[in-house]
């Protein structure tokens, strides 16, 4: 159990740099990522399943006393980026 524990600090610690090296990595030498296409819905999984092992219960508290921001993300989500993208595809053809 102590190991998993000391893989998670670690995991959670790291994590967001991991993230950022491989995103640079995979714009500047796409071609190393392209075996990882059919895969993309499982390694985003990974990426939010790390993402939620940094929270911490204080985050939740901070959500729950100023609950605004998030859902301004959400409304960004799912109402304005829809209509963003839509709107881009159409100038392009």
């Amino acid at each position: 159990m102590k190991v998993l524990q000391s893989l998670s600090a670690i995991a959670g610690k790291y994590f967001a740099v991991w993230v950022i090296l491989a995103a640079l990595l995979a714009f500047f030498l796409p071609e190393m990522f392209i075996g990882f296409g059919a895969y993309i819905t499982i390694l985003l999984g990974v990426v939010m399943f790390g993402m939620g092992l940094t929270l911490k219960p204080v985050d939740f508290k901070i959500i729950a006393k100023s609950p605004l921001p998030v859902f301004v993300g959400v409304a960004a989500q799912f109402l304005v980026m829809p209509q963003v993208q839509a709107a881009s595809s159409t100038h392009t053809r």
